[in-house]
């Protein structure tokens, strides 16, 4: 028998997640805490970059709508000689509780100056340096983040709770890797879609506890998004409208509706920062989003797309690097096809356009492993990142989810620069106009030795900022020896316990010869040996596989 309790930590009441009866009874005899419901749970305070460049869009959430709404903010903690009114907007798709969230913009603030705020809601404080002046500039990106399973955000954060806020990461042996670390030279937090899994799980507690969980980096770092798959169900849509409407949209479309009403419409939009233009896709309008909104439409959207692009490449001399990003992966070695049934008519209508308009790079989730693929355009590769002549597409889908992502099976397709389905994020350092150091960071618990080390590093060359030529396109070559790599979570002996046989040769072409041999079936009961020992070191919950074979 196992209970779910609340209990009071910080004086926040947070529930426990498959805690044992024992355990339970003791914890509540201990705190003296009653078992209640639908909580509310901190300010949950994040920071998007403004419609002009001098401004910071801060975000909070509170329990009463309240009369006066509002951010102080100043040079220091000491002086803040500076206010900004904030809206209030009443959230009611949760069960049994109502609540507020609250946008207000910090104007005229300086590049490379720190600042320190404080929301109405709370008494504390926090601070945040704006726009650093000069390059080199680190953009901090994945997608796939969970309120349990965060291992990315510090070595803290387990499988069993999701609470890995500020003062469990405290707790983390090793303060200088994950996410946390990044925050005092980060420029730009981007997380590519499917938060907490999911924001509107009992009643929207697991939002709560997500947003406190990043808000640790968020309060002081621009936290910039897209939505995932998971953002499009069931009660989740309104609570990403919404918790996240302080992201300054420039969509054709202003407003997306709801059950909670019309707010900014961040299924697609796009902005500028350190030497990038990104643009996010709502990659879902291939799937369950269509239709969901009468207005937002995958027609419109391509138009608007392919006009934010043809615009992008006349101011190639301010943001010569352009980012486009949507969840869905264009490119994935997870499948033999190349791309999952579901995104190919996504693909399909897309690769031209990020081809024909000259986009550096095409960053992914969805698929719950990092891949970093060559050059590629069809189908078709060049092995070399300077001077590229298509786009680098990458799936950072490794932040931390429950759902494991299996064991990579044959060698890497010739487009594969680099695999890995162990739990990391990247690390984008933009140096100047032509050149990119591209890093991803290892934060998987199977290997805490290794926490916070770099595991791919590849640096990204180009003199040639513009559209692509089709004449000059990747014509697809063989992969040189050693250039196409992959580092597989599970170790040969983990492997070898499930009942793989030992042999010479890498393990995925090992693992492919199983799966001949034995079948379907044969390779699903290696699988189903495999997630069994996986979850006897999995720290009080379990893992499920991700993706379908």
């Amino acid at each position: 028998l196992k209970l779910q309790f609340l209990y009071l930590i910080d004086n926040t009441q947070v529930r426990t997640n498959n805690m044992p009866t024992s355990a339970a009874l003791g914890l509540l005899a201990l705190t003296g805490a009653a078992c209640a419901t639908h909580t509310i749970y901190g300010s949950q305070v994040h920071l998007a970059l403004g419609k002009a460049q001098d401004e910071l869009n801060v975000a909070w959430r509170s329990s009463s709508s309240a009369s006066k709404n509002y951010v102080e903010y100043g040079a220091t903690c000491d002086a803040l000689t500076k206010r900004a009114d904030g809206d209030s907007r009443k959230f009611t798709q949760d069960s049994s509780r109502t609540w507020y969230t609250h946008v207000a913009t910090m104007e005229g603030l300086q590049p490379g100056a720190k600042y320190c705020y404080r929301v109405s809601a709370g008494n504390e404080t926090y601070e945040t340096t704006f726009r650093r002046q000069g390059a080199p500039y680190k953009h901090i990106l994945y997608a796939d983040l969970g309120a349990t399973y965060a291992h990315a955000l510090c070595d803290a954060c387990t499988d069993s709770s999701e609470r890995c806020d500020k003062a469990v990461c405290a707790r983390a042996k090793n303060r200088s890797a994950g996410l946390i670390s990044e925050v005092d030279t980060a420029d730009l937090f981007f997380h590519g879609g499917d938060f907490g899994y999911d924001l509107g799980d009992w009643g929207g507690e697991i939002g709560d506890a997500f947003m406190m969980n990043i808000e640790q980096l968020a309060a002081h770092v621009p936290y910039m998004v897209s939505h995932g798959n998971h953002e499009v169900k069931h009660n989740n849509l309104p609570h990403y409208i919404e918790r996240f409407r302080n992201i300054a949209s420039n969509a054709d479309v202003p407003l997306f509706h709801t059950k909670n009403g019309a707010a900014t419409n961040t299924m697609y939009y796009s902005f500028d920062f350190g030497l990038v233009h990104y643009v996010i896709f709502a990659s879902e309008l291939w799937q369950k989003l269509d239709g969901m909104d009468r207005n937002v439409t995958r027609a419109k959207m391509i138009t608007w797309l392919k006009a934010d692009l043809a615009a992008a490449n006349k101011r190639r001399d301010e943001f010569p690097w352009i980012v486009v990003t949507g969840h869905r992966a264009f490119y994935t070695s997870m499948t033999k096809a190349g791309v999952f049934p579901a995104d190919v008519p996504m693909r399909k209508a897309l690769e031209d356009v990020l081809f024909d308009n000259g986009v550096d790079i095409v960053l992914n989730g969805h698929v719950h492993t990092y891949e970093r693929m060559y050059p590629v355009y069809d189908n078709k590769a060049t092995h070399s990142t300077t001077d590229m002549k298509a786009p680098m597409y990458i799936v950072s889908g490794a932040a931390g989810c429950d759902e494991a992502a299996y064991p990579f099976r044959g060698q890497n397709p010739d487009w594969s620069a680099f695999r890995t389905n162990g739990y990391s994020y990247s690390r984008m350092t933009v140096y100047n106009a032509t050149h990119i150091h591209w890093e991803q960071v290892e934060t998987d618990p199977v290997a805490p030795a290794r926490y916070g080390q770099v595991m791919d590093d590849a640096w990204f060359v180009q003199h040639n900022h513009g559209p692509f030529d089709r004449a000059a396109a990747p014509k697809g070559t063989p992969c040189p020896p050693g250039m196409c790599k992959t580092h597989d979570r599970y170790s040969d002996d983990l492997l070898a316990r499930a009942g793989l046989p030992q042999g010479s040769g890498a393990t995925a072409a090992r693992l492919e010869a199983y799966a001949q041999e034995h079948g379907p079936a044969g390779y699903d009961a290696l699988m189903g040996r495999l997630l069994e020992e996986v979850n006897k070191n999995a720290t009080g919950a379990a893992y499920k596989w991700h993706m379908p074979k």
